[in-house]
């Protein structure tokens, strides 16, 4: 059986900012994952705008999304109600979209795995009960 992992923005927008402090560790991360890696589309949205500095990252990044780097994995109507129940649980953090957006999206794919620069994924419970394995944060 394969081990998923989601991506959660840090490490995706550290790709593409050379000068980012994780810019080293998410290129290695990235390229020695043996794993199928994805994200959601709140993440690329905040990856956007965190490369939004240049116009010529965003393409790059939004061209490597789309070459199949990255599984995208879109919303299920069924989830809007756990996204908002997760948002209400952690926010004393407080939670954003994207990273409940992520949560939900590991429930769905059953998978703990995450890489994430966020110390919230330290806290975030998969499927309320279990911690996530932080792969980034090794």
């Amino acid at each position: 059986m394969l081990r998923l992992v989601g991506l959660d923005t840090g490490p995706l927008a550290a790709l593409f900012i050379p000068d980012d402090p994780h810019h080293e560790q998410a290129m290695a991360f990235v390229s020695s994952l043996k794993v199928p890696a994805f994200t959601t589309m709140p993440i690329v949205t905040e990856v956007l705008y965190l490369l939004n500095f240049s116009s010529r990252n965003q393409a790059r990044f939004l061209e490597w999304v789309g070459r199949g780097a990255i599984d995208v994995v879109s919303h299920d109507v069924g989830e809007w109600e756990r996204y908002a129940k997760l948002i209400a649980k952690y926010s004393d953090l407080p939670a954003d979209f994207a990273d409940v957006s992520l949560v939900v999206a590991c429930e769905r794919k059953n998978t703990r795995r995450v890489a994430s620069t966020d110390s919230d994924f330290g806290v975030y419970r998969y499927k309320d009960h279990y911690p996530f394995d932080n792969l980034f944060s090794r």
